[in-house]
């Protein structure tokens, strides 16, 4: 207890070890004894001080100090041995340091609520005092929206054509014969009726060799 500071606490310890501190008891008592008289706003003063000076030294903005235990919760009105153990005494310990702010240690008077659990002004000073905490984090931008694929146009159906068939009409009861070069031809031979030859071809579109058929002989008539 040095008043209203750690003085060098900080920094020594940073220079003789790498792990973190931590201060398992700080604060004031309420009670004044250059006043002689009970004094919240002196002991309020300190705790908002004290406090401040281990945030300003955490370790999470990459100080030392990974905390501290504010002493204390409620008075303790069995503490001064030479008074009553139901009587809120006066009596304490001036070791030549000490608290703020008569650097005297009045221990019946430490709590930041009272016995019956009022609180003091130093209960809501300590309240008040934000955590330390890190700088947000920038949100990360949203990665961009693909455009859409636009839909395939169907290609447009082409109508199948067929290739154009080629129709052979023979007019007459045809016998195998050998190819004459001629659509129509009159083919005679002695001592035999006349043979006609006839080949009708219809297409649409010219053949090298067409079909050739030749008409049956016509019996002679009977007398």
């Amino acid at each position: 207890y040095h008043g209203l500071s750690f003085e060098h606490i900080f920094e020594e310890w940073g220079d003789r070890s790498d792990k973190p501190l931590y201060i398992a008891e700080y604060g004031a008592d309420a009670w004044n004894a250059i006043k002689g008289e009970e004094d919240d706003d002196a002991q309020a003063n300190a705790t908002t001080t004290l406090t401040a000076d281990i945030m300003n030294h955490s370790s999470v903005l990459g100080g030392v100090c990974l905390g501290g235990f504010l002493f204390e919760w409620s008075d303790e009105w069995w503490k001064d041995r030479a008074g009553s153990l139901d009587q809120h005494d006066v009596g304490g310990i001036a070791p030549g340091g000490g608290p703020w702010p008569d650097l005297t240690f009045n221990e019946e008077w430490w709590g930041v609520v009272d016995i019956d659990r009022n609180p003091r002004a130093a209960y809501y000073a300590y309240k008040a005092i934000p955590l330390p905490t890190l700088a947000p984090t920038p949100a990360l931008a949203p990665a961009p929206t693909p455009a859409p694929t636009p839909a395939s146009t169907p290609s447009p159906s082409v109508p199948r054509t067929s290739a154009p068939r080629t129709t052979t009409t023979t007019t007459t009861t045809t016998t195998p014969a050998a190819a004459v070069p001629s659509t129509t031809s009159a083919v005679t031979t002695p001592g035999t009726p006349a043979l006609t030859t006839t080949a009708i071809v219809a297409m649409t579109t010219p053949i090298t060799t067409p079909a050739v058929t030749t008409a049956a002989p016509t019996p002679a008539p009977t007398p």
